[in-house]
């Protein structure tokens, strides 16, 4: 499969050669209704009216599936009609198995021919949980926020080289940088080291002099008996090493309430461990930090439902379970409970399933936020107070994290901390920013956290040199001139690599394209010199653009030749505005 950058397309791109029988334009219409309920997601109005129009609705079909699975392809197909055959020039990864595209393109046409919502999201799930397997460690695993981000980039025009999962290097050469979802490579190995470890961050937070809970911990049942003298209930009991909010205990007020939940902490912490602390009155407030600002804050609410005056809670939860089922279902909340733990969280407001609650009035049916259990958010990034945004850099820097999202526990998040006895609960490495990968950057806050993560990433000037030995010199004159400038230039011909020191490196057997990609991810990369042969007239090109081009070798006798010309007026297509 012919790869490599398209004049006009930002992604690395391979061709796909493939026999396709046009659809009904009423069929195709209809199943794209479908992917847009599976999606969850708003997505481009696509012509469908020609065999190469529907072909491009298959390619963003072929997208969304890569996406959901997480692997970031976005560049828009590009079809081509070649008799009665087609070629279809895909986004792909370097290394990415020409298996994923044959899988995802056949899911794809599947999806496409369905004529139901269910058929096709069956479709749709079955083929991302195969091109899963098969994309490896090319696959964002575990970070549902990885693709929003990585989406906001290509939108601005990033070039982005997967290291590992979640793990991008976005930018060139020099001038890259690596991220992990929301983590940059300014957070420290000992930010990672303290906020992994929630004890940890507790203790580095209030021997810094920051407001944090009084927390112990305990490796058996036995271990909790000090917390009763020590804090006094009520207490809260949660895994010392765990996310999500899963197996968090409020509302202990008993030794055997306090054993039991001890016991299924350690269960379910990895370091087997649990953490006591007091019970704080208030809401959990995520402050989002990066590079020394607070760029939003959102108030997190448990599992709830809202007043109306009209219904009772139990009539409540009935009507917000119905809604659910009118969403496709990967993007479906979880149920809203009605179970013991939902009745104990009605007790403590003094309600009861039967109750009917004022218009407006938030009913909670869980006593701790949980993402597990699913919630809402209220921004409160305008009403903050400063001391507490100050708070929150603070506890960041504290814990030598660039980005963090940052857990601050008060009644009133517009009262300074110290007058209400606001604490901060954790301090996040690599917080969840956004939550599908269907999810987008919108917000000007958002958009603010995408360009700060983005920092000086870039691209590195690429000159180019038409011709054979004459170029090859001409390239290395070149990258002496750069060096004398104080860039550090590379030069790449047809038999070696040269380093800005002036070693030279004869090529092996790995192809022009395999050299220029490991150049891209080269930190010492800030200029690169190429000698171009004929091979370059193709339409898939081994470099992303085009600095500078140099035919003084081919122009030397006379007016190019038409072999020639073809090439200058590829490269001239890349050429940066």
């Amino acid at each position: 499969m012919p790869t490599g950058y398209l004049a006009n397309r930002h992604q690395l791109m391979t061709m796909a050669d493939l026999a396709f029988t046009p659809l009904v334009e009423e069929q195709i219409a209809r199943a794209m209704t479908s992917v847009r309920a599976w999606w969850g997601a708003s997505l481009p109005d696509l012509p469908i009216d020609t065999p190469q129009a529907q072909l491009e609705a298959v390619g963003l079909v072929h997208n969304l599936i890569a996406q959901e699975a997480r692997v970031p392809l976005f560049e828009s197909v590009f079809a081509e009609c070649l008799g009665e055959r087609f070629s279809l020039w895909l986004p792909t990864l370097p290394g990415l198995p020409h298996d994923f595209h044959k899988v995802a393109i056949m899911g794809a046409l599947k999806a496409l021919s369905q004529t139901t919502l269910h058929a096709t999201e069956a479709v749709l799930t079955a083929t991302v949980k195969h091109v899963h397997l098969l994309a490896g460690s090319y696959s964002a695993t575990g970070s549902d926020g990885a693709i929003p981000i990585l989406a906001a980039m290509h939108t601005l025009g990033v070039d982005a080289y997967p290291v590992h999962a979640d793990m991008v290097q976005i930018g060139q050469g020099a001038k890259s940088r690596l991220i992990r979802a929301s983590a940059t490579e300014a957070d420290s190995a000992f930010g990672l080291l303290i906020s992994e470890n929630k004890l940890l961050t507790a203790q580095r937070l209030r021997r810094a002099g920051l407001p944090a809970p009084v927390t112990l911990s305990a490796q058996t049942p036995d271990d909790a008996k000090q917390a009763i003298n020590v804090i006094g209930y009520p207490l809260v009991v949660k895994p010392e090493q765990g996310n999500r909010g899963e197996c968090v205990h409020v509302g202990i007020f008993t030794e055997q309430g306090l054993q039991k939940a001890v016991t299924a902490a350690i269960a379910h912490s990895s370091n087997k461990t649990a953490l006591i602390q007091p019970q704080l009155s208030g809401y959990c407030h995520r402050i989002q930090v990066l590079n020394g600002k607070v760029l939003w804050a959102n108030t997190r609410h448990p599992k709830s439902v809202v007043g109306d005056g009209k219904h009772s809670v139990a009539e409540l939860v009935a009507m917000a379970n119905r809604k659910l089922e009118h969403m496709a279902v990967r993007r479906r909340l979880k149920p809203f409970p009605l179970d013991d733990l939902a009745h104990s969280a009605l007790e403590s407001q003094g309600l009861t399933a039967q109750s009917t609650p004022a218009m407006g009035v938030r009913v909670n049916l869980r006593l701790a936020t949980s993402v597990a259990d699913g919630g809402s958010g209220i921004s409160v990034t305008d009403t903050l107070h400063p001391a507490n945004a100050a708070l929150a850099l603070d506890a960041a820097l504290a814990c030598r994290l660039d980005s963090a999202g940052v857990d601050f526990f008060s009644e009133d998040p517009t009262v300074p901390w110290y007058e209400n006895g606001g604490v901060i609960l954790e301090v996040n490495y690599k917080a969840q920013t956004f939550n599908r990968p269907s999810d987008r950057v919108t917000s000007p806050a958002q958009w603010q956290f995408i360009k700060t993560l983005k920092a000086g990433a870039a691209r590195i000037p690429i000159h180019v040199f038409l011709g054979q030995d004459r170029a090859a010199r001409s390239a290395h004159r070149k990258q002496s001139l750069l060096i004398n400038e104080g860039v550090k230039a590379w030069t790449l011909t047809e038999v070696d690599l040269t380093s800005p020191e002036g070693y030279s490196q004869p090529l092996g057997a790995e192809s022009l394209a395999v050299y220029i990609h490991q150049l891209m991810q080269h930190p010492r990369l800030e200029a690169l010199c190429v000698q171009v042969g004929l091979w370059a007239a193709q339409p898939a090109l081994p470099f992303t653009h085009v600095t500078s081009i140099d035919t003084s070798d081919i122009g030397q006798y006379g007016p190019i030749e038409s072999k020639w010309a073809r090439v200058v007026q590829r490269l001239a297509a890349s050429m940066e505005a």
